[in-house]
């Protein structure tokens, strides 16, 4: 894995933030996030596109709606639920994929 983490720079450009205050924030949220995929069985990898992606959403969703995890009935909650499920996934696909290839 090359890329361990978002760098404050990178989060300030994915969100369009401009304000100390507002980084603040999204640091405080993306290790919230970090921790939530982790205990859905997601495996932090900065290098996956898709992972990449799921914190940032996790990130501006939660700026923009802070009940979006004890509202998971609308649009935004499924979607989200949706990549996450997607990115799980992928990543098990991926792990026994490796796993045969070292047999």
């Amino acid at each position: 894995m090359a890329d361990v983490t978002l760098t404050a720079a990178e989060l300030q450009r994915a969100l369009h933030i401009d304000s100390p205050d507002e980084l603040e924030n999204a640091q405080s949220l993306q290790a919230a996030a970090e921790i939530y995929l982790e205990n859905a069985g997601v495996v932090r990898d900065y290098s996956n596109a898709l992972y990449k992606q799921v914190v940032v959403n996790y990130i501006a969703r939660l700026m923009d709606q802070p009940d979006l995890l004890t509202n998971l009935s609308e649009t935004n909650g499924f979607m989200l639920n949706g990549f996450i499920h997607q990115l799980r996934l992928s990543q098990q696909v991926r792990a026994e994929a490796d796993a045969d290839a070292n047999k």
